[in-house]
Order: C-alpha cells, then sequence, then structure tokens
C-alpha cells in the first residue's frame, strides 16, 4: 500500500489499523476480513467504499478510481 501513497502525489493517504489493538474502531466499521479498505473524505466514511480482501494492483487502481481519486 506505500507505493499508492506515493503514485497517487498527495491524493491518497494510507493510514493501517493494527486489528487485535483497536477492537473499538473494528466494531464501528463492521470489519469482518482481512485486510479491508475503506476510502474517507473529510473525515467521513464514503459510502461503499468498503472492501475486504487481497486485491492485485490493477484492482485497486480501479477500486480507487471508483471512490473518486485518481492519479
Amino acid at each position: 500500500m506505500d507505493w499508492a501513497e506515493k503514485e497517487y502525489g498527495g491524493k491518497l493517504k494510507v493510514v493501517k489499523i493494527e486489528h487485535d489493538a483497536n477492537p473499538k474502531l473494528i466494531a464501528q466499521y463492521k470489519v469482518y476480513g482481512l485486510p479491508t479498505l475503506i476510502v474517507f473524505k473529510d473525515g467521513q466514511e464514503v459510502p461503499n467504499s468498503k472492501r475486504e480482501g487481497a486485491v492485485t494492483k490493477a484492482l485497486l487502481e480501479q477500486y480507487l478510481t471508483k471512490n473518486g481519486i485518481s492519479k
């Protein structure tokens, strides 16, 4: 994921949360599978942006574009 933050040149900030150390966040965002990706804009979760499971670079780029983040 670090490559994505660099490649999107300031349009994207990647934050990684330790699952076991943050049970309240995990419950709040209903994280059931790992890894889970969620897009936030202006501090709010983008509706329907949650995605669970591993993705390829190409699928991640499609996911980001779908959620309003482009290079």
